[in-house]
């Protein structure tokens, strides 16, 4: 898959101060606040990874935002609904890119979780898996493992997966691989913990999904 060329040399991390975010250090609730600031370039091969899934149907967009994210992550189901709009709002400005961190360390969901996300992908349909996962995250964050993976299935079926196929391919090697991959590909650009966000050309931190939003419009009318 093609990502815009040239992406600037310099991406931007998002962190989200007030919405405090996962780690295994810290699974905390919103709090605090920040100011804007720039940062240093990352490896944009390590950014973006091979075939990364994607909210937006344009991959070669001028503005580029990429969330690491962990989908029984509290902060990062307040993310979800601001990276949808943007990739509804913007579908030829803007390609918005997930890639996996689950942080299996405290979040004992989270990487089947990722496995059903990749799992939807295979059959065209991620955006409606990541929507689903995080609309229905209090349902099956605190559920048993195998209870956890009947509800993906539930997910499967309303959004009209080959359900066969989907059990088969969350539990394949291919899925393993890939969600392994982000990880690495994660912490090679400082990935700790989540929602982290990449947005092309500056390094910021915000203190609200208002801000966020702002970030990306004005680096999409810069564009």
């Amino acid at each position: 898959m093609r990502l815009r060329r040239g992406l600037v040399a310099a991406a931007a991390l998002v962190t989200i101060a007030a919405l405090s975010g996962c780690s295994p250090a810290s699974d905390s609730a919103p709090s605090g606040a920040a100011t804007a600031t720039t940062g240093a370039a990352v490896d944009q091969t390590a950014l973006l990874g091979d075939d990364p899934a994607t909210l937006s149907p344009s991959l070669d967009a001028p503005v580029t935002l990429v969330e690491f994210a962990d989908y029984q992550c509290p902060p990062c189901g307040m993310v979800s609904g601001t990276m949808t709009d943007l990739a509804e709002k913007y579908p030829d400005e803007l390609t918005v890119v997930i890639r996996n961190f689950p942080l299996a360390e405290i979040h004992a969901n989270a990487t089947v979780a990722a496995h059903a996300a990749e799992a939807a992908r295979l059959q065209g349909s991620f955006p409606e898996m990541y929507k689903a996962l995080f609309t229905g995250q209090d349902e099956w964050s605190d559920l048993d493992q195998a209870a956890a993976e009947g509800v993906f299935e539930g997910y499967a079926e309303d959004i009209g997966l080959d359900v066969d196929r989907f059990n088969a391919d969350r539990a394949g090697d291919e899925i393993a691989t890939l969600v392994d991959a982000d990880l690495a590909d994660g912490a090679a650009v400082g990935v700790a913990g989540t929602p982290t966000l990449f947005l092309d050309g500056q390094q910021l931190e915000i203190s609200s999904l208002d801000e966020l939003t702002q970030a990306v419009e004005s680096r999409i009318t810069l564009d």
